[in-house]
């Protein structure tokens, strides 16, 4: 589903740990990243410009890969 604001996180596995997050461009830039304590329920997307973009999630080494959607 496109997002407008927030993206939900829902990773396929139990991860704790620091998450470092980034999302890149289909052109393959990163666009956005923050470093959070802790795998948060969300992300605000509100900056970005329509279009389709790449979350990177990497937490305890585990790279974890979504497409975005954002309208």
């Amino acid at each position: 589903n496109p997002a407008a604001d927030n993206v939900n996180i829902f990773l396929a596995e139990k991860a704790e740990g620091e998450a470092e997050m980034k999302i890149y461009s289909m052109e393959g830039n990163a666009v956005w990243s923050k470093t959070y304590s802790a795998v948060p329920s969300s992300v605000n997307v509100s900056q970005l410009a329509t279009g389709v973009y790449i979350l990177d999630c990497t937490v305890q080494g585990k790279k974890y890969t979504a497409k975005i959607i954002k309208k």
